[in-house]
């Protein structure tokens, strides 16, 4: 489920949708100069196995597997979930970094901010479909445009 490198505070980082640990590879060696980083592979990413489980089930796996007082680093769909552990173990969290953070995905009367529903069932039609692709516009769309 991890990668552990450096020495000391233990700092856990978690990625979004689509891009797995990978995301991280500009920050693991000056991150691991003054924490103890734990790159994580959410399911279905990486060597881990989709096991399909729920959102508070991966929570609570994520948790489970990283050492107390933990600071759980989170980016987007990682934030989501770094939230979730924190409220479901509060005592076993040191604290949050929340990066590209939403309280939801999905747009409704109270949370504009959002994505249109449309927009998000498209990229799941898409991966479905045409998983490549739909992965490249998704990582276009993240960076509008930078190199």
């Amino acid at each position: 489920m991890s990668t552990i490198i450096g020495d000391g505070p233990d700092l856990a980082l978690i990625h979004g949708w689509g891009l797995g640990g990978t995301v991280w590879q500009p920050l693991l060696e000056p991150l691991s100069q003054c924490c103890r980083v734990h790159l994580l592979e959410l399911p279905g990413y990486g060597q881990e196995p989709d096991d399909a489980s729920d959102f508070t089930a991966a929570a609570q796996a994520l948790i489970a597997a990283l050492p107390a007082g933990v600071t759980l680093c989170g980016w987007s769909l990682g934030a989501m979930l770094a939230m979730r552990a924190a409220s479901l173990s509060p005592d076993r969290v040191g604290g949050l970094i929340l990066v590209g953070a939403t309280a939801r995905f999905t747009q409704c009367a109270d949370w504009p901010a959002a994505q249109a529903p449309a927009v998000l069932e498209g990229f799941a039609a898409g991966i479905r479909r045409q998983p490549t692709p739909t992965l490249q516009r998704f990582a276009l769309l993240l960076s509008q445009g930078d190199s």
